[in-house]
């Protein structure tokens, strides 16, 4: 049962889920203060609106996911990505090599320069996949020399996943977020409309008869017929020319 004192509001009624409003302010929203139980400590957070009504919805629902985080391992004090970042760091230097032999100083730079400074004050508990695109979109807006192609991004998420996957094994998550940059936007090249592929036709049709008496009359022949098969299987000039080459001349 709810036990309402003016800006502060027991929700549940036994000191779990208080709704707040800090003193001082012209327009304060409500906060929430949270713990759940066999936990130690309590979240403090935002409902980011003035409205009580939507302000316990929030904080309950709140309530409810820390519940189960903590249930299922969790901890209510998440740490930031800073914090774990300089911890994984530590671990990961006293482990040699990484799985494929390599340095994990590239590794470590590789997270300390972009997204560090993105996520760097974050809570761990806080990322995810909308955050994560928010970062790619930022990361393809700051760079150093050259704008970041889509393999780079991705190449630069296997950097960042072990972060989180060590998060992960000392309890500060529950479980890695969705990470995938974004595909890139497919760019497709000019074709030709339904006229000029009529044109082509009628003047190819006319070019390979006009060399039935010559020597190279079966290239004129054969040429058509490929260029109308490239066209009807999307197939683009550097694949059809890397397969004729392999394949044996005609006697």
């Amino acid at each position: 049962m709810a036990v309402d004192t003016g800006d502060r509001t027991d929700l549940r009624g036994d000191g779990r889920v208080i709704l707040y409003k800090r003193a001082g302010l012209k327009d304060p929203v409500w906060q929430a203060r949270i713990r759940v139980p066999n936990s130690t400590g309590y979240k403090r957070i935002t409902t980011k609106t003035a409205d009580q009504r939507e302000a316990e919805r929030f904080a309950i629902n709140c309530y409810e996911d820390l519940y189960i985080h903590v249930k299922t391992g969790g901890s209510i004090k998440s740490k930031t990505f800073k914090q774990v970042f300089a911890e994984w760091e530590k671990h990961v230097t006293t482990m040699g090599h990484t799985r494929k032999g390599g340095s994990w100083e590239d590794t470590i730079e590789g997270v300390r320069v972009y997204a560090l400074t993105f996520f760097g004050p974050m809570r761990m508990t806080d990322i995810g996949p909308v955050e994560f695109a928010d970062y790619w979109e930022w990361r393809k807006k700051n760079f150093n020399r050259t704008k970041p192609s889509n393999g780079t991004l991705r190449r630069e998420r296997t950097s960042i996943l072990p972060v989180f996957k060590y998060a992960v094994s000392k309890g500060y998550i529950t479980a890695a977020p969705d990470t995938d940059p974004s595909k890139a936007t497919l760019e497709r090249r000019p074709t030709f409309t339904q006229d000029e592929w009529r044109k082509i036709y009628t003047k190819a049709r006319d070019w390979v008869k006009e060399g039935e008496s010559l020597a190279t009359w079966r290239q004129r022949f054969i040429l058509p017929a490929l260029h109308a098969e490239c066209a009807y299987l999307g197939c683009g000039p550097r694949p059809v020319a890397s397969a004729c080459g392999s394949l044996p001349r005609a006697a």
